[in-house]
């Protein structure tokens, strides 16, 4: 049972009716089998629409061939402990309905990153074109946290989600206990879940994480990376780059602390002369502890400026940063910027740098 915002395991039933309850299994070859409830409402209504009966068991219902979109779905245990489910969906073909190409398969994957909530800390995504099977391969990844005990199963997005967002996608918390291969007969439906199986279910949604009120303020993250780790300043290569980071720390989507100090940790920052940047629709911006740089300023603009220097290895014009940057093992603090505030972690050739959410208003 997925969490919906402000619904019990009964209200989330009588929603989604018989979409309400499914059965998953995790397998041990790491495939994932997702099924309904045949004649959940009632015996005679069979399986829900655009399901099939199971080949082995016909009380459960996957999805039919027309249905099914080519997806396929596995799960892992990352080198975190951090359970990784990964679902991948294939269109084209010969038997897919539309014509496709590669520009039709890049704009999809724009759609689906601004419809499905895939631009998420704890979700990854990779648009693959398939050229000899003339097909568009779209893959997600989502890193999510796991509950298991005698109760049941809990399992939620490794990041926050914003209250708003609950429901909208597996990406928040779903709940379940364990398939004894039926439902229980209660009363005059066959097919009803017990008093104490409805409890469970709610217990179980009252360990989902608190979502994020939609006017909070939280630590928007960005990763940076080390530009002399890439074989050009190119956005392919970058792009390559950050397909292998390691992952978003936990904190980025989690609210901003009042009163922020440094501490009197260690800072473990990247050596003060290493540039970290991203790719932004203007090229590359980059910085180091004491000096930042941008392709969108040109030979000339250095030049004009009198703190400029042009480093012909990045073909971009260095610029001295204005104020020192103070830190501790956590925090960065720059007095001269408008937030002065930022959160960071620094994991090899990656830089994660979190910013208040409203650092602009």
């Amino acid at each position: 049972m997925t969490q919906i915002e402000g619904y019990d395991a009964r209200d989330t039933i009588q929603a989604l009716g018989e979409y309400g309850i499914s059965v998953r299994t995790f397998g041990g070859d790491g495939d994932i089998e997702d099924y309904f409830i045949a004649g959940f409402n009632s015996p005679a209504d069979g399986c829900p629409y655009g399901t099939v009966a199971h080949s082995e068991d016909e009380s459960l219902c996957g999805l039919g061939t027309d249905m099914d979109m080519g997806m396929s779905s596995t799960w892992r245990v990352d080198d975190n402990g951090h359970l990784e489910v990964s679902a991948t969906m294939l269109m084209g073909g010969d038997e897919f309905d539309m014509e496709m190409d590669e520009m039709t398969c890049n704009m999809m994957a724009d759609s689906m990153w601004e419809i499905g909530h895939m631009s998420h800390y704890s979700v990854e995504t990779n648009v693959n074109w398939l050229e000899n099977e003339n097909a568009c391969e779209l893959e997600m990844a989502q890193k999510m946290k796991v509950i298991l005990n005698d109760e049941g199963l809990v399992i939620h997005s490794l990041h926050p989600i914003m209250a708003q967002e609950i429901g909208m996608s597996e990406e928040s918390c779903m709940v379940g206990i364990e398939w004894t291969g039926g439902l229980t007969l209660v009363g005059s439906n066959p097919n009803a879940l017990t008093e104490s199986e409805m409890s469970a279910l709610d217990a179980l949604l009252d360990r989902c994480p608190d979502p994020i009120p939609e006017d909070a303020v939280v630590w928007e993250c960005e990763l940076q990376v080390r530009l002399d780790s890439l074989p050009d300043l190119s956005e392919q290569s970058f792009n390559d780059s950050i397909s292998e980071h390691p992952g978003y720390p936990e904190w980025c989507g989690r609210i901003v602390p009042d009163n922020l100090a440094l501490d009197d940790s260690e800072p473990s920052l990247p050596p003060a002369e290493e540039m970290y940047g991203l790719y932004t629709e203007w090229g590359f911006w980059a910085r180091s502890e004491t000096h930042w740089m941008d392709s969108y300023f040109d030979q000339d603009w250095c030049s004009d400026n009198p703190d400029g220097v042009w480093d012909e290895n990045y073909g971009m014009c260095v610029v001295p940063v204005d104020c020192p940057t103070e830190a501790d093992s956590q925090l960065l603090y720059e007095e001269c910027l408008p937030w002065q505030w930022a959160r960071y972690h620094w994991s090899g050739d990656y830089l994660y740098i979190g910013m208040p959410s409203d650092r602009w208003m």
